[in-house]
């Protein structure tokens, strides 16, 4: 009996392990598997237009949607076997394993040095082309050269047209032509970089990506600036490391994905690795106070840290996570500045060590440096010495206990005891951090208190001397 239930137990949980799977395979086959294939285009430019057939190989029969750029004209498409086929809102059957398309798109109607194609390709929704074979022929423009985001490239001239060849191993396709010539220059396996600058000069830019994806760089003053993800136009510079930046803050914005509010970050993050001033205010203030608090060794500590960081998201918590970790203090500076158009906080560092008044810890008052300059939380320290404070805005402090009256002015170089006014040569009480701080030298001589600053924290008592 004993052996039958164990038998039927086992037939149960056979039974449903099987389900489990099945269904396991079924949800699989279920999660819209990404499909790869190749394309072969063939295109004519002549008499104001490319006339563009693009024929999509390796494809499933089924129903495909289509992404179709607005910038196209003229619109057919055919499958496999040369039957004809029809694409209804935006969408096509494949039925014989692959499907053409052929359009055309509209040159300049003006005379041009330059012109760019990009985004012009159909698209099946849902379909990973990474692999694109294209032959160009040229018939009216022919006093300049067509290049494309990859370095495999031939050319040939005949009589009446040039032809090119294009072999593109990237999920777009770009195309851009000129008259003026432009020369491939070959800075790492991960660029694509030509120019009609001095191919010398751009040999000091220093690239070494973080992202995998391939960059595709023109530099030339025939076109407009632009960038996007994979692409960037930049016109020719004398200051390398601008165009260097630029490319570094391009593969971080790749590498990583920020929060919307965030991204403007990745312009100090590529200008710390650069070691080159950004032009934006605020980042250049970021850059200068980072600069200014970190030594050089903790700098490259930096650098390293960014380049092997894990995970896909930066959030400025992680970069102070990581400047906390290379300063040995907690710091809020990225997190304080992270918005663009929020005002620019400066770099403090928080110092772990813990403030006893009196002989008791009191866990309200934090420590902070700046620079070589120690501050303390002003506000929960007046409270634990029984000082009663009015705030007025955030422009006076008024502090009273018996017959002492002070009146603070945050960030100012003077304050007022008694009604009296008395100048410093540096602000006593400082508005930075959303807190109001307080220079620790001050506070000796200020509230009438010994303050000793001592390995396992600063410990403050009750002054002997009379307040003079």
């Amino acid at each position: 009996m004993q052996r039958f239930i164990f038998l039927i137990t086992m037939l149960f949980f056979l039974t449903g392990s099987l389900l489990f799977y099945q269904w396991k395979a079924y949800s699989s086959q279920n999660e819209n598997p990404v499909i790869t294939g190749e394309e072969t285009i063939q295109i004519k430019h002549r008499n104001g237009q490319f006339q563009i057939k693009q024929t999509i190989h390796h494809l499933p029969n089924q129903n495909f949607k289509l992404n179709i750029p607005g910038k196209i004209e003229k619109i057919k498409c055919e499958d496999g076997e040369e039957f004809g086929c029809s694409i209804e809102n935006n969408q096509v059957e494949v039925r014989n394993g692959e499907m053409t398309f052929t359009y055309s798109i509209p040159d300049s109607k003006q005379e041009v040095k330059s012109f760019l194609l990009q985004d012009w390709l159909i698209q099946l929704v849902d379909v990973n082309i990474q692999s694109h074979h294209i032959q160009l022929s040229e018939f009216s423009w022919r006093a300049g050269n067509w290049i494309s985001n990859t370095k495999e490239i031939a050319k040939e001239k005949v009589d009446l047209l040039d032809y090119y060849y294009f072999d593109v191993k990237d999920d777009k396709v770009i195309l851009y032509w000129q008259q003026e010539p432009l020369e491939l220059v070959d800075l790492h396996e991960k660029l694509i970089m030509y120019s009609s600058y001095d191919p010398k000069k751009l040999a000091e830019v220093k690239f070494e990506p973080m992202s995998q994806k391939n960059l595709f760089i023109i530099i030339s003053n025939q076109y407009k600036e632009g960038k996007n993800d994979h692409f960037m136009m930049i016109h020719p510079q004398d200051n390398m490391k601008d165009i260097q930046r630029q490319l570094i803050r391009t593969d971080i914005e790749n590498r990583f994905s920020f929060l919307p509010e965030e991204k403007w970050l990745s312009n100090v993050l590529s200008s710390l690795i650069v070691d080159d001033p950004p032009k934006d205010a605020k980042a250049n203030k970021m850059f200068l106070e980072l600069k200014n608090n970190l030594s050089e060794k903790q700098l490259k500590d930096w650098n390293h840290s960014i380049r092997s960081f894990e995970q896909n998201t930066l959030e400025s918590k992680n970069l102070d996570q990581i400047l906390s970790d290379i300063s040995g203090g907690k710091i809020r500076f990225f997190t304080h500045n992270a918005k663009k158009d929020s005002p620019f906080v400066s770099f403090l560092r928080y110092d772990p060590r813990k403030v006893f008044i009196n002989g008791t810890e009191n866990n309200q008052i934090n420590i902070l440096q700046q620079n070589e300059k120690w501050l303390m939380d002003f506000l929960p320290l007046l409270e634990a010495l029984h000082y009663h404070v009015q705030m007025k805005d955030h422009d006076i402090i008024e502090v009273e206990k018996g017959e002492v009256h002070y009146r603070f002015y945050p960030n100012k170089r003077y304050f007022d005891l008694n009604d009296k006014r008395y100048g410093t040569t540096e602000p006593p009480v400082l508005f930075t951090q959303q807190a109001m701080l307080i220079d620790i030298p001050f506070i000796s001589i200020l509230l009438n208190v010994e303050v000793k600053n001592a390995p396992d924290g600063f410990y403050i008592k009750k002054s002997a001397r009379p307040r003079s």
